[in-house]
């Protein structure tokens, strides 16, 4: 008897823990810092040699249409916009430094380097080039919560694309560390 109960009482609480199941929906998390005790949840503090796991996710129209404005008035600049999710189970937020880390793992980001630069989000708004400085507040007015502190790190690079012509390129890794989104801003130019 004793054995059937504890199974049964195990059937239970493990679903329930997973899915909300046996009756009683199961609390989420609020962000909390390390010990702190959210809705009766402890959250744990990251671990010193976490990775930040990016899901590629769809960028809001107002960014992509602040974009399409800067795009259009010069044909040797360029910029591209990309957004990732992330999930974020610790207490206390990501840094930027792990997101740039994630983000510049990925293939496409392969020619920028060490070692970024970490920018206010004020210095973000004005250290892009003229014509993509509507970019920055539509990010914050898509993706803010509007209580927490955006990251932003920002690499550089430059090359000769052609014989006598080199090309400036900008990568800013931009983090929504309560909102859990991570937004990768890239502006290039050329010579011409």
């Amino acid at each position: 008897m004793m054995r059937r109960k504890l199974m049964k009482t195990l059937l239970c609480v493990v679903p329930a823990a997973l899915l909300g199941a046996c009756g009683g929906a199961v609390e989420t998390a609020q962000e909390a810092e390390p010990g702190q005790s959210t809705q009766g949840v402890v959250l744990p503090a990251p671990p010193a040699n976490y990775q930040l796991e990016l899901e590629e996710a769809s960028v809001d129209a107002g960014p992509l249409s602040a974009l399409a404005s800067g795009n259009a008035v010069h044909h040797w600049t360029e910029g591209y916009l990309r957004g990732f999710d992330f999930a974020w189970p610790y207490s206390g937020s990501p840094s930027v430094d792990k997101a740039a880390e994630a983000v510049l793992g990925l293939q496409d980001y392969g020619l920028y380097g060490e070692p970024g630069v970490v920018l206010s989000f004020a210095q973000f708004k004005t250290d892009v080039y003229s014509e993509f400085q509507p970019v920055p507040p539509s990010l914050l007015a898509a993706y803010s919560n509007g209580a927490e502190t955006v990251q932003v790190k920002r690499y550089y690079t430059s090359y000769l694309v052609a014989a006598g012509s080199t090309g400036w390129f900008n990568l800013y890794v931009v983090l929504f560390p309560q909102s859990r989104k991570v937004i990768v801003f890239e502006q290039t130019a050329y010579e011409t």
